[in-house]
């Protein structure tokens, strides 16, 4: 074909235009349908370069989170009428209850006429003989944090994550980059370490996140002529580059030093391909797998922006193809794959972007009450297979609308707000926990009950499917449960309050024992790549709230627990990492105001992976101040 003058879109995006002929539409806008406009032919001459087309996405995402928070508000004034509506209705159609005492029996005096009013009576009567009155329905119960929780700290902490206004400043991650890439480093070619990077990926990392179907993959990478040209192994590289598994074969600067390589060509090609339809599951994915190298380089306005074109690339691969979150066991294989690849990305995507912005913004969406399972493919390995198993039942639980009223109310307390729940909410939530359980298949659970476990019992597993499974439900004790341990002090409330307090007090001293003594268990088995690092820090955070309550030998209890914990910590971060309390970024920006100190980037320019550095900063910062706060009570 001959090359002419590219059309107008053409040039805007840097594309190659093609055409047959000077007259003809070129083949980018036949395929887009769009007009096909020459320079000649437009009236005023427009530039712009990908920046200006990546801002048009961020500004129609804006939009998008605009019109669904229109709706949401629309959604919800329209319960709200219908639920007044009902209670209105209610009020004026339960009649009044003649009750009768006869020969040491209760007997209804008034007649029933059909069975919306024998409900009502039901619902009168148990009112009525309850000993607790209303105090499971209409009380409501505060609870409080003292201390800051971690991801508080964490979003003071984003009020100085800047974008750079050009990509030369000092302080950006990819100048701050080349100082781990002198030396030897800078001699050592990076396509000698790709195949062990994907051989990591699968093995490791994508045993917790499983977002690329390995065999498929594995069937394309033995035909390419260059990895180094190819998308998904260019984000693959990037991501199992800074994983901190201890099968990761880098050093820390080396870690940084390949990561940056590869994630500058990943990004060369994702600002290529992510606004081409036929290329969208491409780029979905490769979005994703980015996100933990801008994580851990602080690339957080990076991160913000491309997980914002992931949801939209996503909704738009969801509407293609609208049966992909469905499974199906009769599709062919390749239909299939797809279908899966697009329901776990989309899935994923839409999470990051609500975490991202929660944290850097506080933005808190309800969370969706939908049913998500994922499709199992046969040819995917034991291991993710058994994974994607455990995660349908934990996203059983999750969604659940009990399950969603609790979390819910935990976020508000995490970003240092009030929750509210009545007791009816807390004590529905543990028969769900209960029910959830007692239904998972045997060859998921430890024990009968999900707080029967013992240390002996988990030191003789060898099962990972049952070592994950109930990590996962004494994590999710030990975070909701430090927040049930905090209501706020109402005299007319006090026995329900104590009552509440104390249960949660002995689950979460339940769960802090039995998480440490799986998170060593795990990480023991040689068959299992586990980190505990995460796991640590969630319950850490929980942690601190335990050295708050009165009684004096618990307290010493958790403090000696969080004391442990910490020691664990510290042997899963890198020592290059851990930064000295004399040196804490952290505490020169919690005693500054905002615009007086230097970037966060530029505070942490001097560890390889700052985000590693941060995180350990903002945990040892927060629970040195928390335990300090506290020995200032007691002294005083």
């Amino acid at each position: 074909m001959a090359r002419k003058t590219p059309c107008q879109y053409c040039k805007q995006r840097r594309r190659k235009c093609e055409r047959s002929c000077v007259s003809e539409p070129c083949e980018r806008c036949v395929k887009m349908k769009r007009k096909c406009v020459s320079q000649d032919q437009a009236e005023k001459a427009e530039s712009s370069d990908d920046d200006d087309f990546l801002e048009e996405y961020e500004d129609k995402v804006e939009l998008d989170a605009m019109n669904q928070q229109v709706k949401h508000l629309e959604y919800e004034l329209q319960n709200l009428e219908i639920t007044l509506n009902e209670h209105r209705a209610l009020v004026k159609k339960e009649p009044a209850w003649d009750i009768e005492f006869v020969n040491g029996q209760l007997r209804l005096g008034t007649y029933i006429n059909d069975l919306e009013e024998l409900m009502l009576y039901g619902k009168s009567a148990i009112r009525y003989l309850s000993p607790f009155g209303s105090v499971f329905k209409s009380t409501a119960l505060k609870f409080e944090r003292n201390n800051p929780s971690f991801v508080e700290s964490a979003m003071y902490v984003m009020n100085y994550i800047d974008l750079p206004t050009s990509h030369n400043q000092a302080s950006s991650p990819a100048i701050i980059s080349q100082r781990f890439g002198s030396g030897l480093l800078q001699f050592i070619q990076p396509e000698i370490v790709v195949n062990a990077l994907i051989d990591n990926f699968f093995t490791c990392f994508n045993d917790n996140v499983p977002l690329v179907h390995e065999a498929s993959y594995r069937e394309h990478f033995k035909d390419l002529e260059n990895p180094l040209t190819d998308p998904i192994t260019l984000a693959i590289c990037t991501g199992a580059s800074v994983y901190t598994c201890r099968h990761s074969f880098l050093n820390s600067q080396e870690k940084r030093h390949f990561g940056e390589y590869f994630y500058k060509l990943a990004m060369d090609v994702l600002t290529e391909i992510f606004d081409e339809p036929e290329r969208a599951l491409e780029s979905l994915i490769m979005i994703n797998l980015l996100q933990v190298f801008m994580f851990t380089t602080l690339r957080i306005p990076e991160c913000r922006k491309w997980a914002a074109i992931g949801v939209i690339l996503s909704n738009n691969l969801k509407k293609q193809y609208p049966d992909s979150c469905l499974g199906n066991d009769n599709l062919p294989r390749y239909t299939r794959i797809q279908y899966a690849s697009i329901h776990r990305n989309a899935v994923l995507s839409e999470c990051m972007l609500s975490l991202i912005d929660f944290i850097t913004t506080c933005r808190q969406d309800d969370i969706v009450k939908i049913k998500v399972k994922f499709d199992i493919l046969p040819d995917e390995s034991e291991s993710i297979q058994q994974l994607m198993t455990m995660i349908n039942h934990v996203l059983e639980l999750a969604l659940h609308p009990a399950s969603i009223i609790i979390v819910t109310q935990v976020r508000h307390m995490t970003v240092g707000e009030m929750a509210v729940l009545n007791l009816e909410e807390i004590v529905r939530y543990e028969e769900v926990v209960l029910d959830w359980w007692k239904n998972l298949p045997e060859h998921l659970k430890i024990t009968k009950g999900p707080y029967d476990c013992t240390k002996e019992l988990v030191l003789a597993t060898n099962d990972n499917q049952k070592l994950l499974m109930v990590c996962y439900i004494y994590t999710l004790t030990l975070s909701i449960q430090g927040c049930l341990m905090m209501p706020t002090d109402e005299v007319e409330l006090e026995n329900v309050n104590s009552a509440v307090r104390d249960r949660a007090i002995h689950l979460a001293m339940h769960s802090a024992d039995m998480i440490m003594v799986i998170a060593k268990k795990m990480e023991s088995l040689e068959s299992f790549c586990y980190t505990p690092a995460k796991l640590l820090v969630r319950s850490i955070d929980s942690l601190i709230t335990l050295l708050e309550i009165k009684d004096k030998s618990l307290a010493k209890a958790a403090r000696s627990k969080l004391e442990e914990y910490m020691y664990e910590l510290s042997k899963s971060v890198p020592i290059e990492h851990q930064v000295l309390p004399a040196n804490s970024p952290y505490t020169l920006l919690s005693l500054s105001q905002p615009g007086t100190t230097p970037s966060v980037t530029e505070l942490y320019k001097n560890y390889p992976l700052p985000g590693e550095a941060l995180m350990y900063d903002i945990i040892t910062s927060v629970v040195q101040k928390s335990t300090n706060d506290i020995e200032t009570v007691i002294l005083s």
